[in-house]
């Protein structure tokens, strides 16, 4: 049947129902997203910007969503493109970007001459990733000072007084 032997009225309930799913479709792309970034948090990572070599130096603190990974990424040839780690972060790859931009902004702790930034602007201990937290439980940025070293520290400093 050509579109002109369908009477008007039928190809606007086609319009209505195609307009319909694609809006459930986007409907449940941007939900099933949200649901991962609530989820998610955040991981050290390299920006690609720092390079004392051809190593690109992990400088930056940024957010993932719990499942699927994606940021932007300066290669050695100065380019700046998308690094994936997996198909998930492809597909979600438009909203990754859009949250890491808009509301979970790249935290930068580490200066163009390698020093850090003061006061350390990490986030918090519980903010960050589930599937990556463990590895930074009780270390830098995070490791109390004992009250030995304390003590110690403060004595060295009258001594040399």
């Amino acid at each position: 049947m050509q579109t002109s032997d369908v009477p008007p009225n039928k190809r606007k309930r086609r319009g209505r129902w195609l307009w319909r799913g694609v809006g459930v479709v986007l409907f449940l792309y941007v939900g099933s997203y949200a649901v991962l970034s609530v989820t998610g948090g955040w991981i050290v990572s390299e920006s690609g910007e720092l390079r004392p070599g051809i190593v690109a130096v992990a400088d930056v603190f940024i957010w993932q969503p719990r499942y699927g990974r994606c940021e932007l990424f300066q290669f050695a040839d100065g380019t700046h493109r998308l690094r994936f780690n997996d198909r998930l972060g492809t597909f979600y790859a438009p909203l990754i970007l859009l949250d890491q931009s808009l509301v979970h902004r790249t935290i930068r702790f580490m200066k163009t001459d390698f020093s850090f930034v003061t006061p350390l602007p990490a986030p918090p201990l519980g903010q960050y990733h589930p599937l990556f937290a463990s590895r930074f439980h009780g270390r830098w940025p995070y490791e109390k000072a004992s009250d030995s070293a304390v003590t110690e520290s403060s004595a060295g400093v009258e001594k040399n007084k």
